[in-house]
């Protein structure tokens, strides 16, 4: 029985090496328990290179605690998580509420709602990206900036919540959503920068602008659409009647910001 391992090993540690997918979650319940911490992290160990087996047995792992499944949860990578196989979603949901929860934590993931096209974004994000809604001015050097302006009366906790309740996604989609809400890149065919969830909303015409005669031939008109047209002025970049994929270059740190992008100032409600 357990108890009889348990005194197995307290005599002789090696014995965690006889660990095996039948015994390791019993083990690992008990040694919780009896705040056995090296045995518990053997356990950890083993059902994190062995949870496939795991979950193939019989077993309820609802009994786990949320301390050990989150402490699991740190033993994979985002990728080896999504690809565990876990049909009835015995553990696989908790362990990436889990994630979730450790994702958010980091500041730099600090997602806000914007009051003006209730799009979310990062700090990080409102100082390269544009706000479709937002009122359009120029700064020093000529620039069309439309900023995001984050909502006071919204919480990532409760959009979250409402995700798993109200449209009864799993932790999975929403971890994964959210992921890729946070996501910086830039785009190489408009040259805006996107989050991975805007991958597909890289805006363009069809058809180049015709121009008017001089004296007014800075401003001008879309054909595909008859959207109006400026060389220069108060027109964001990203305008267009169609969208395709971005283009998408490599991820960028806060370290290799673009020193073309808009600047505002730091606290995003502001």
């Amino acid at each position: 029985g357990v108890f009889e391992w348990l005194a197995q090993y307290m005599e002789d540690t090696r014995k965690a090496d006889s660990l095996d997918a039948n015994s390791v979650v019993s083990i690992l319940i008990s040694s919780e328990f009896l705040r056995m911490q090296p045995l518990t992290e053997a356990c950890l160990r083993y059902m994190s290179s062995n949870l496939n087996k795991v979950l193939r047995l019989p077993f309820d792992l609802g009994c786990l605690s949320s301390e050990i499944v989150r402490r699991l949860a740190t033993h994979f990578t985002d990728e080896e998580l999504d690809t565990l196989r876990d049909k009835r979603n015995k553990l696989q949901g908790r362990l990436f509420a889990h994630k979730l929860q450790d994702f958010l934590s980091d500041d730099d993931n600090a997602l806000y709602s914007c009051v003006y096209c209730r799009g979310l974004f990062t700090a990080r994000q409102r100082e390269v990206t544009t706000c479709p809604n937002a009122s359009v001015f120029i700064d020093f050097h000529g620039r069309t900036i439309a900023q995001h302006v984050a909502s006071t009366d919204w919480d990532v906790g409760g959009y979250v919540q409402h995700c798993h309740e109200c449209l009864r996604l799993s932790w999975r989609e929403i971890y994964w959503r959210l992921w890729g809400r946070v996501q910086l890149f830039r785009c190489a065919a408009c040259g805006e920068h996107f989050s991975g969830a805007e991958l597909g909303h890289c805006a363009y015409h069809p058809e180049a602008p015709v121009w008017q005669a001089a004296p007014r031939g800075h401003i001008g008109r879309y054909p595909c659409c008859g959207q109006e047209a400026a060389r220069f002025g108060k027109v964001p970049r990203a305008a267009g009647c169609c969208a395709r994929d971005h283009e998408a270059v490599a991820p960028q740190s806060r370290a290799a910001a673009p020193a073309e992008g808009p600047v505002g100032r730091e606290d995003p409600a502001a």
